[in-house]
C-alpha cells in the first residue's frame, strides 16, 4: 500500500531509488511487489534448468556411447556393452526430460507473475489517473518504453474486454479506458421552488436511477400544482 496515494500499486525500481506506479513518487525499496522483478527468480531458473538438462543429456549419451565401445572391444560378442550402456543412457535421457521439462514450467510461472504484476500496476496507474490511461502514462509508470507499454495495454484490452476498453481522443491519440474506475456524473434534481433552489445529489446514473430521478421531479411538480391551486383558492 502507498503510502502517499493509498493504492495497492506494486512499485518499480529506478537504479537505487523505488517509485510507485500510480502516483509515482518515491516507496522504501523493496516493500511491495516490483514490477520489474517479478517473475524473474522463476525466469532465471527455468533457463538454468533448461542448459542443465541439454548438459546432462549430451554428456549421459556420450558416456553411454563410449562405454558400449570400451566393453565391445574388451569383451567382444557379449551383452556386457549393452548391460553397461542402455541404463546409463535412459538414465541421462529421464533426467535431462525432468530438467527441461521442469525449467519449461518455472519460465512459464515467471511469465505468468510478471504479466499479473504488470496488469497490477496498470490498473493502479488507471485508477490515480481516473480511469483513462495512454501508452505513454503507462510506459513512465513501469520504467518501460511506449511500444512496451502500448502492447501490454492491448494485451489487457483483449484478455479483459470487460474492464478495459480502446477509444481515440480528438486528437487522434488512442487511449485505453477502464470504466470501473472512471468518475461517474451524479443525478441531480431540484427540491422545488420557494426552497432556494436547493439541488439534491443522487446516486450515479443509470437505469434506476433515472426513472428515481423523474419520478421525483413528477411529484415535485404535481406539489407546485396543488400548492398554486390552494393559492388560487384562497
Amino acid at each position: 500500500m502507498c503510502p502517499h496515494c493509498g493504492k495497492n500499486a506494486p512499485i518499480v525500481h529506478r537504479g537505487l531509488t523505488a517509485t510507485c506506479t500510480a502516483c509515482g513518487r518515491a516507496r522504501v525499496p523493496l516493500s511491495g511487489k516490483a514490477v520489474d522483478l517479478a517473475g524473474k527468480p522463476s525466469k532465471v531458473g527455468g533457463t538454468v534448468a533448461g542448459v542443465l538438462g541439454w548438459v546432462v543429456l549430451i554428456l549421459g549419451l556420450s558416456l553411454a556411447l563410449l562405454f558400449g565401445l570400451l566393453l565391445a572391444w574388451i569383451f567382444p560378442a557379449t551383452i556386457a556393452p549393452w548391460v553397461v550402456s542402455l541404463p546409463i543412457a535412459f538414465g541421462s535421457v529421464a533426467t535431462s526430460l525432468l530438467l527441461l521439462l521442469g525449467g519449461r514450467k518455472l519460465r512459464e510461472h515467471g511469465t505468468a507473475a510478471e504479466r499479473d504484476a504488470r496488469g497490477q500496476a496498470l490498473f493502479a496507474v488507471a485508477q490515480n489517473r481516473g480511469g483513462t490511461v495512454t501508452a505513454r502514462d503507462a510506459a513512465g509508470a513501469l520504467s518501460v518504453s511506449v511500444e512496451q507499454a502500448d502492447a501490454l495495454l492491448t494485451d489487457l484490452a483483449k484478455t479483459r474486454p470487460e474492464e478495459v476498453g480502446v477509444e481515440v481522443s480528438d486528437q487522434g491519440e488512442i487511449l485505453y479506458v477502464f470504466p470501473g474506475f472512471m468518475q461517474r456524473p451524479r443525478a441531480r434534481v431540484a427540491d422545488g421552488a420557494g426552497q432556494g433552489g436547493q439541488v439534491r445529489v443522487g446516486a450515479p446514473f443509470g437505469p434506476e436511477a433515472e426513472a428515481e430521478a423523474e419520478a421525483e421531479a413528477q411529484a415535485v411538480e404535481e406539489s407546485r400544482q396543488v400548492g398554486g391551486r390552494k393559492e388560487q383558492g384562497r
